[in-house]
């Protein structure tokens, strides 16, 4: 299935739930039978339980991973990341490696955006990578005016660019008003990754 007009979509905010929601489009979208491929930016870690969600739904639900690897990854086959952030991009200076992570996954989004390959397109985290000077908000810009018409864009993150925002066609802005973590709780599987 095509979309007739794809739009553009930004999921945005200090609350927790963006990812959330982009993932509960996509559960809806191949639940139709549209060709959704999620972008990840900043991520490479086999710890996300979307991921394992991702490959029971394959062909239709593709997840790529564009963030630099876990460093405590073993190579082995039994190896779960535990989440310790050392390889999470250090916002105050960001390595060439993240960098070049996040251009690597703008041109995969690119040619997705263009080549028949999904009709649902979500750039997961995509408005950190922006406010880490990652990539230049024009570039994503450039994305969305050559995308296919028939493509759906999300965009999730904080701090979206006031020009991103100003191109979607929907915002909308995730608040907390309460967080679990402010009682001492630790992230939960299965809730929280």
């Amino acid at each position: 299935m095509k979309f007739e007009k794809g739009l553009v979509q930004i999921y945005e905010g200090n609350g927790k739930g963006k990812t959330t929601a982009a993932f509960g489009l996509a559960l809806r979208a191949v639940g139709r039978n549209i060709k959704t491929h999620i972008i990840q930016f900043l991520k490479c870690s086999n710890r996300y339980g979307e991921l394992a969600a991702a490959q029971k739904l394959a062909p239709l639900l593709k997840v790529t991973q564009a963030g630099r690897p876990c460093l405590s990854d073993d190579g082995s086959p039994d190896f779960v990341c535990t989440g310790c952030m050392k390889c999470h991009v250090d916002p105050s200076n960001p390595s060439q490696e993240d960098i070049d992570c996040a251009r690597r996954g703008l041109k995969l989004a690119l040619e997705n955006s263009r080549d028949g390959s999904c009709n649902l397109l979500i750039l997961d985290e995509l408005n950190y990578a922006l406010s880490f000077g990652l990539l230049k908000v024009a570039d994503v810009l450039a994305l969305i005016k050559s995308k296919n018409p028939d493509v759906e864009i999300v965009i999730t993150g904080r701090g979206t660019p006031p020009e991103l925002a100003e191109a979607a066609d929907l915002v909308t802005t995730v608040m907390e008003r309460k967080h679990h973590y402010e009682k001492g709780l630790s992230e939960v599987e299965g809730i929280d990754y």
